[in-house]
């Protein structure tokens, strides 16, 4: 049991709106921006750096067990 659950955190939310209702609307474009620019940065890195983008595809998988049965015969 943790003490003041609900009333300190419905007293920190309140106190939190009233301070971003005094912010200015220019505070709310900046902060877009920055966050698309980072979600964008973020999918791209993540991608570029994931394991999925590593594993081959179906195809790739095809071309590559052919060119080993084709290796194969010309080893013959």
């Amino acid at each position: 049991m943790v003490p003041g659950v609900p009333y300190i955190p419905a007293i920190t939310i309140f106190i939190n709106a009233v301070l971003m209702a005094n912010l200015n609307w220019m505070t709310y474009v900046r902060f877009g921006v920055w966050m698309i620019l980072g979600f964008v940065i973020y999918l791209f890195y993540g991608y570029q750096h994931s394991t999925e983008a590593m594993k081959p595809t179906t195809w790739q998988k095809e071309i590559q067990q052919l060119y080993k049965r084709l290796q194969r015969l010309n080893a013959i």
